[in-house]
């Protein structure tokens, strides 16, 4: 729950999208009409915060271990303004041209002077990627995904593509971020192939390791980098920790 109520709201366009702008905490937050019935419009409305576990874990943990994070991905900037006030500097990663914008749009309304948002994706090597926005005839909002074998998107999800676009991908470990003190990672089962790009990062700047992606897969290769999964869990994301590091309420 925030600190104080939502305001009431004040109605824009944003890039021809019709929205709302409620103040919450100090921040204003974009919500678009097309996304009032994603779980961060139906919260943010009644002055609530999507995720609100991760939104605490991040503070805290940006308390006690001052650095930088990378947010991948961002979708249209909801977690922006309270990840930036935790974090010296906030590298913000949205692959979606549109999710990227309002996401833009969220930096500059809240004047974020420490947020580095690009509309990229993140992957193991840089280059052109495909990627899925909608399907059904709509945008998928926040589970818009690169179209990548290795996704193995079921028979259905392949007869309902409707629109694919592409995005350049960056390498996390070519940013050369030497203060990294959180990876935050949502992107739609493609977090194995982000971490890859991130090997020497994550070597020499030890991060606390956030995901969503719970498979074997990707449990087994932080394992292999010699993190443990921690019980502690952040709205369904997965906290990962060094082994050299302490308790996960320590972190």
């Amino acid at each position: 729950m925030a600190d104080t109520p939502p305001s009431t709201p004040i109605r824009r366009q944003f890039f021809g999208l019709d929205a709302s702008l409620y103040e919450v905490d100090g921040a204003t937050y974009i919500v678009p009409d097309k996304h009032a019935d994603h779980p961060y419009g139906k919260r943010i409305r009644v002055g609530e915060y999507y995720e609100p576990k991760l939104h605490k874990f991040v503070t805290r943990h940006l308390k006690n271990r001052p650095g930088s994070m990378i947010h991948a991905g961002t979708y249209i900037g909801d977690m922006l303004p309270r990840f930036s006030q935790a974090a010296t500097m906030l590298y913000a990663f949205e692959p979606d041209l549109e999710n990227y914008l309002i996401a833009k749009s969220m930096v500059e309304i809240n004047q974020l002077k420490n947020v580095y948002l690009l509309n990229a994706a993140l992957a193991q090597k840089a280059e052109v990627l495909g990627l899925v926005v909608e399907a059904d005839g709509k945008h998928l909002k926040g589970r818009v995904q690169v179209a990548r074998d290795e996704l193995a998107l079921s028979d259905r999800e392949r007869d309902t593509i409707d629109r694919q676009n592409y995005v350049a991908s960056i390498v996390i470990d070519q940013l050369g971020i030497t203060d990294l003190s959180l990876l935050q990672l949502d992107v739609e089962g493609f977090e194995v192939t982000v971490l890859r790009g991130a090997e020497d990062t994550i070597r020499a700047c030890q991060p606390a390791i956030v995901v969503e992606d719970k498979s074997p897969a990707c449990v087994q290769y932080l394992t292999d980098l010699n993190y443990r999964l921690t019980p502690t869990n952040l709205n369904g994301n997965a906290l990962f920790l060094p082994n050299a590091a302490g308790r996960a309420d320590d972190a």
